[in-house]
């Protein structure tokens, strides 16, 4: 009797098993690099909300710990206050993300612009031949593109995750169907 349970890897018995587990995870991908190729500006949101729940959770820990060592520690409310500015910021951030995610993102793009830049000059002038010349007109380019302008250049690097994630969602939907008929 081919293709019984028996005969059948046991690999492919529990990937036949969890296909629906891998069709869910496909279908979220899916769902999350369709949202950065439609607008991609909430990818950034949601990271603002993320790093804003890491914030309220780190300040009510300080919280916590400033007011259990108060009897001990003279500078205990250096401490709460430190976790009340946490709590308080971290509010802010999450009533907020889309701004906070595009000012964090212009940031570190505007930084990563600098460095590109001082890199592309500092290559071309210890440059080595053509490639070299080439390399480092390129670098100077691109920091001259992030510098001027931070946001084009996040939304175009986040629509390019969105593409990676539906392309990579869909070929995990796929597996998943395929290892459907294992079960």
């Amino acid at each position: 009797m081919e293709g019984t349970v028996e005969e059948q890897d046991p690999y492919e018995q529990i990937l036949g098993k969890s296909w629906k587990i891998f069709l869910v995870r496909g279908l979220f991908i899916s769902l999350v690099g369709s949202v950065l190729l439609i607008n991609p500006t909430s990818g950034l949101a949601l990271t603002a909300v993320l790093f804003g729940v890491f914030i309220a959770l780190d300040g009510i820990t300080q919280l916590v710990v400033g007011f259990r060592t108060n009897t001990v520690n003279d500078l205990w409310w250096g401490t709460v206050l430190r976790g009340a500015f946490e709590v308080i910021l971290s509010a802010v951030i999450v009533s907020h993300p889309k701004g906070f995610g595009e000012l964090g993102a212009s940031a570190l793009l505007i930084l990563l612009g600098i460095v590109f830049l001082i890199s592309g000059i500092i290559d071309y002038q210890f440059r080595k031949g053509r490639t070299g010349t080439f390399s480092s007109l390129i670098l100077f380019l691109l920091g001259i593109l992030l510098l001027a302008a931070p946001l084009f250049a996040a939304e175009i690097i986040l629509r390019l995750i969105g593409i990676a994630a539906l392309t990579s969602g869909c070929a995990r939907i796929y597996r998943a169907l395929q290892y459907k008929r294992f079960n």
